[in-house]
């Protein structure tokens, strides 16, 4: 190999090296740049896609509920939380747990209603979301809180199973919409009966 060649792949190498490295020198050039706004951006993501596909969509979740529980027809008072209820430490400290029990209250309420109902009718539905289903379907509550209870559902399940940052501010939502429909299902399932 004489001079002139060894020159040539050199600057073909070299080349090859700027241009393999040409994209990430631009992103951690325009990061450096950017660090103040960037943090700022970081904060309005709405949507984290992880591994098998989940995704992070909690806040919009949460509207979801929110609009759902205010277009039902029954208007109930809003849940109020004293400074002593340990379900704000919870949301305060671990605002995911906090989704989760709050969503634990609306299943053992569920529960606890076909516990009663298992006992006259044995075909009863045997796990919480069949219940609810069936319930719907037979017209002993709203289609409303069928939705209501669906997106709830759906809330919950962004804060847990996927990487979703849930706002301790988010988690008292979240329960104050949990205990609003468990007061109109209990309405609701009375006036079934009646």
């Amino acid at each position: 190999m004489d001079g002139y060649t060894f020159a040539t792949k050199m600057v073909e190498s070299l080349v090859q090296l700027v241009a393999a490295l040409a994209w990430p020198t631009a992103v951690v050039a325009l990061a450096f740049v950017f660090k103040g706004r960037l943090g700022d951006l970081l904060h309005r993501i709405r949507e984290v896609t992880g591994p098998a596909g989940t995704s992070a969509k909690f806040a919009e979740k949460l509207e979801e509920a929110r609009e759902a529980s205010e277009a039902s027809p029954d208007d109930q008072p809003r849940p109020q939380i004293t400074a002593d209820d340990p379900y704000l430490d919870l949301a305060k400290q671990f605002p995911g747990a906090a989704v989760m029990r709050a969503y634990q209250d609306v299943e053992e309420f569920i529960r606890e209603h076909l516990r009663t109902r298992s006992v006259a009718n044995p075909e009863a539905p045997s796990n919480h979301l069949n219940y609810v289903r069936r319930l719907a379907k037979e017209g002993s509550i709203p289609a409303s809180l069928m939705d209501i209870y669906n997106r709830l559902r759906d809330t919950r399940n962004a804060a847990v199973h996927t990487r979703a940052e849930v706002s301790p501010l988010e988690a008292l939502e979240y329960r104050e919409l949990s205990q609003r429909f468990i007061v109109s299902l209990r309405e609701a399932l009375e006036k079934s009966k009646a």
